[in-house]
């Protein structure tokens, strides 16, 4: 039974399995579908006055539907991406420090160049407290999307050491483990063969990706070293960097013949205190030529729509509230209904739509807050004989009360300043202007009609 993917330049990947026998096997037709690529960089911005959130998004670009990081940059980390550092002390012989950092030949026996390029991202282990992450910028995850990065690493640590990788759907609030070097077995990568994590369930999201090295409960240090190297994000056929100095799309060369090493240096700890033998290596070290695809296709974008969802809801379709009937052409739409949503916490989908009825997956805003700060009128509302009047209606914007038996009524509205309207068939109604409430308080609003 083999796997196989049949990709084109400008249609979405198709997959799936075929059992070959003792005779020959006919395929068939494998179709693939054209892409329908989404809008990108998709903002939500409230209003001044709070009446309404501006959606704006960025139209599709086939040609950025790929994310890379091979660590050349002149800083570190790279342009956008951060770093949580716990271990600020110094470097060993090695020249690596127990946190992430840009190293170029890792001084071991025999030196560890980078996969690609001059430089890697590179950190060592420690017997203090170790708890270091890189981070990505936030980007909206393509669709079909997969992580796959050079790595040199131990996979299957039993010391409570853990090498992660996690993704942030909140901006770093919060995160998901999607890889952990300590659950698989097979004992050290010396860049070897290349770490691919999927994506998919993340596509037209807004995420962060980041390398965490967390080490056991006893907070006494990483196990074993962890290096890094040529990350990309999406599709390997078209890359596009993260650092905006370097933008350029390009196709992947053949990588060069593999070249053994044998490391001898205490790459773990196990190395300071025994002489057991190392495993082989293979690091391989071709940088990607760069080449500039085409897309020749022939379907033609119509334009957009828009929901607006609850945060947590980002997979749950069925649960979005569409916004726009029709595909817009605009690259901005306005929610005016923002005011009068119940409290939470929104996002905004837009999807292009091509011909053909052709939708993309969706893009994802940041998340907004929407938390009402509440006050409350009440009082009472009497005739000129200052006896009770029921059944009056008391009016605040589109809020309103009935009064009970003796003439009280009382209500929660928004804080701010409002006008207060008390009525009744055989009153008169009275207007009073200038009314101010105060989030969590009661202003005492009474009424002689």
């Amino acid at each position: 039974t083999y796997n196989y993917v049949a990709t084109a330049v400008g249609y979405q990947q198709a997959t799936g399995q075929v059992v070959v026998g003792t005779t020959n096997v006919n395929m068939g037709d494998i179709i693939v579908n054209e892409m329908a690529y989404p809008p990108h960089s998709v903002v939500a911005q409230e209003a001044a006055n709070f009446s309404n959130v501006t959606i704006t998004w960025q139209p599709p670009n086939p040609n950025a539907q790929t994310i890379t990081e091979g660590f050349e940059g002149a800083t570190f980390p790279p342009t956008d991406w951060s770093q949580i550092i716990t271990n600020t002390g110094a470097a060993g012989t090695s020249g690596v420090l127990p946190t992430w950092c840009q190293v170029g030949t890792i001084a071991l026996t025999p030196a560890v160049p980078p996969h690609g390029g001059s430089y890697q991202a590179a950190m060592w282990w420690d017997y203090a407290h170790q708890d270091e992450w890189l981070i990505t910028p936030q980007f909206t995850c393509p669709g079909n999307a997969v992580l796959q990065f050079w790595s040199y690493v131990y996979l299957g640590s039993t010391n409570g050491d853990h090498y992660y990788i996690k993704v942030s759907t909140n901006n770093g609030s919060t995160w998901n483990i999607l890889w952990d070097a300590s659950t698989l077995t097979g004992g050290w990568n010396y860049y070897a063969t290349p770490i691919t994590v999927d994506l998919n369930a993340y596509a037209g999201q807004q995420i962060k990706l980041a390398w965490q090295a967390d080490d056991p409960p006893s907070n006494d240090g990483m196990w074993y070293v962890w290096f890094l190297d040529d990350v990309v994000i999406g599709s390997p056929s078209k890359v596009i960097t993260f650092s905006p100095e370097q933008l350029f799309a390009a196709s992947q060369a053949p990588t060069a013949a593999p070249k053994m090493v044998y490391p001898t240096s205490p790459i773990c700890r196990e190395m300071m205190n025994n002489t057991e033998t190392q495993h082989n290596a293979t690091v391989k070290s071709l940088p990607p030529t760069a080449t500039i695809p085409t897309y020749n296709g022939n379907r033609v974008l119509v334009g957009y729509q828009v929901w607006r969802l609850l945060q947590g809801q980002e997979t749950n379709e069925s649960a979005w509230s569409l916004l726009t009937n029709t595909p817009i052409t605009s690259l901005t739409y306005a929610d005016n209904n923002w005011a009068s949503l119940p409290d939470g916490t929104y996002k905004w989908a837009v999807k292009s739509v091509y011909t053909g009825g052709a939708y993309s997956v969706a893009a994802l805003s940041n998340p907004l807050p929407l938390y009402h700060e509440i006050g409350t009128i009440a009082g009472l509302v009497r005739n000129m004989q200052n006896q009770p009047i029921s059944g009056a209606t008391v009016t605040c914007g589109d809020v309103t009360a009935t009064t009970n038996a003796s003439g009280a009524y009382s209500m929660s509205v928004l804080s701010g300043t409002h006008s207060v309207t008390a009525s009744h068939p055989n009153y008169q109604s009275v207007t009073q202007t200038g009314i101010i409430v105060v989030t969590g308080q009661t202003t005492t609003v009474n009424f002689q009609l």
